[in-house]
């Protein structure tokens, strides 16, 4: 008895399918989980320029004077907007964005603060966001210590004011 073997069973088609769709399925999901990095990538490389902004603004707000308040924030105009306790939170637990003040968000998604140590004269720069898979927020904090004028800095800096009003 002879088989006449020109059509493939419906057997071979659905084994066939079976793995074109467990291989399209791995191949999805390693795209997807893909493309969740890097957004995660982007979204700390945004925070880390949101902090550094807030860095060089705080060095022009603070260069001759120190802090009135411990807990802040700097708008995009450099105005200085107290903070509260409630904005700081467990770092383990979600922040309540509603209790920020409006100049202390940045591009509708970033909520920044600062908070000033004086025993060592550090800020410290928070900025949180919700994360992009949904699975809560992300932090990011930065420590800026303000630099400390030597003595021989002052003494050179007041010869050089001399010198000037002396030329």
């Amino acid at each position: 008895m002879k088989f006449n073997n020109r059509g493939e069973t419906i057997v071979e088609v659905l084994i066939v399918t079976a793995i074109l769709g467990s291989v399209l399925t791995g191949a999805f999901s390693i795209a997807n989980r893909t493309l969740l990095n890097t957004r995660q990538s982007q979204e700390r490389a945004e925070a880390v320029g949101i902090a550094q902004d807030q860095i060089e603004r705080l060095k022009t707000v603070y260069s001759n004077s120190t802090p009135t308040a411990s807990r802040f924030c700097l708008s995009s105009s450099s105005a200085v907007e107290p903070a509260t306790d409630p904005l700081i939170g467990d770092p383990t637990s979600t922040v309540d964005f509603s209790k920020y003040p409006a100049g202390c968000i940045i591009n509708n998604r970033y909520h920044t603060f600062m908070e000033y140590q004086s025993a060592n004269k550090t800020f410290i720069v928070y900025v949180n966001w919700d994360n992009a898979l949904g699975e809560g927020q992300d932090r990011l904090s930065t420590v800026y210590r303000v630099a400390q004028l030597s003595v021989i800095d002052t003494i050179m800096s007041y010869i050089a004011s001399i010198t000037r009003l002396v030329l």
